[in-house]
């Protein structure tokens, strides 16, 4: 076992040797004096084949691995059996594999490219050997997560990472904007003290300008998350310095939406824009930014708290991710609701409503910003995760 952090391991393709080492995240014992538990995930995802057979050799301790693929019931196993461990591994077609390979193997060598070329698509980054067991003896549930903080990628690489997300995050935000709409508009007017009562045309006044918007604001955001220049960063300055700068690129619009939406009568998009120009010039457009930039508070703590609950019950499904996203943005939406209410009534221009209570103050209109944020977060990661496998994909 020890050899596969060295070379890789051999395998049988076609009667080649190879590096192929396949596992998915089970913990293996490692019996040198630097490494004791590593839990190893598997690379590239392989298309059915014949049987494939891969054993290590040279090694201490007797250890085989033994891959083999089912056409029949769609399974495929390993099996290792050593003086030390014994698994069986069931292998999904529907995940991606990560291997540790050296660049003599990535080079196509030991016939490494056969099995490089059985695969839907691949990817390739550069690592050092301690780099690689830092990866994998974090805590961190979720292999593309381990990746992000631990690998060293190409530029290239990183940037189409990047371009990824940001795309992936337009078509996730545009979306789940436009069907959140609603309860968004209930929330601005209820935080105004305006009547909820209005036509289904009213609710989506402002929708369209609304979706650039968000679908602009989440973009932003999640490039600016996986730029090579803060790839080695945490995760609470990663997430502040996206926020800010999404934040910046967005505020003017989301005071043209938020006029929009309190309207009485119909008014243009064009209108309000250059009411709010003669009244308060450029300025006006940027009302709310100080509260703009303390909001960035809110998408730090639903990361922060996405990530403490993808550690602690080990979460990786697409779905799942979805669902734990939407529950860490109730606790953020809670934690900042009197900043966005306050935000609120900056962006309007209107003065402070009279309320009978500190607590209608603060938290009036609560449930419809949490509904609203937690069908939009919901949409957003469940669209973002799949779009983003799909544009893996395109691009190789």
């Amino acid at each position: 076992i020890r050899k596969v952090l060295n070379h890789g391991l051999n395998s049988m393709v076609n009667a080649q040797g190879g590096g192929f080492l396949q596992t998915s995240g089970l913990e293996y014992t490692y019996l040198n004096s630097s490494v004791d538990d590593i839990f190893l995930s598997t690379v590239s995802k392989f298309r059915k084949a014949s049987k494939r057979h891969a054993k290590t050799d040279g090694t201490p301790h007797s250890v085989i691995f033994e891959v083999e693929e089912q056409t029949v019931d769609n399974t495929a196993s390993c099996q290792v059996s050593s003086s030390v461990a014994s698994s069986r591994i069931l292998i999904s077609d529907h995940s991606l594999y990560f291997v540790i390979v050296t660049d003599w193997l990535a080079s196509g060598g030991d016939g490494y490219k056969d099995l490089v070329a059985m695969a839907e698509h691949h990817v390739e980054s550069n690592v050092t050997l301690s780099e690689a067991i830092l990866m994998y003896t974090s805590s961190s549930p979720s292999p593309i997560v381990r990746i992000e903080q631990r690998f060293k990628q190409s530029s290239d690489s990183r940037r189409s990472s990047a371009l990824r997300e940001g795309i992936s995050a337009f078509l996730g935000g545009g979306v789940a904007f436009l069907l959140s709409y609603p309860m968004y508009t209930l929330f601005v007017r209820r935080s105004m003290a305006k009547s909820i009562k209005c036509s289904v045309r009213r609710l989506f006044d402002g929708c369209c300008l609304g979706f650039f918007a968000s679908a602009i604001s989440d973009s932003l955001y999640f490039m600016v998350y996986n730029l090579e220049l803060l790839t080695s960063s945490s995760s609470f300055l990663r997430s502040s310095v996206a926020s800010i700068c999404n934040s910046l690129a967005t505020t003017p619009l989301w005071v043209i939406v938020t006029h929009k939406q309190l309207q009485e009568k119909e008014t243009s998009v064009i209108q309000i824009a250059r009411a709010i120009y003669r009244e308060r010039s450029v300025c006006g457009f940027f009302d709310s930014i100080s509260m703009n930039l303390l909001m960035c508070i809110f998408p730090v703590v639903r990361q922060l708290t996405l990530e403490l609950t993808l550690r602690i019950f080990s979460i990786e499904e697409q779905n799942q991710i979805a669902l734990a996203a939407s529950l860490s943005s109730i606790v953020a939406t809670i934690v900042t609701y009197p900043i966005q209410k306050a935000r609120v009534l900056l962006q309007s221009g209107e003065e402070s409503p009279n309320v009978s209570s500190i607590w209608h103050y603060l938290y009036d209109g609560v449930t419809f910003k949490v509904l609203d944020t937690m069908t939009k977060t919901f949409l957003l990661f469940l669209i973002k995760e799949h779009s983003a496998s799909i544009l893996c994909v395109l691009e190789v």
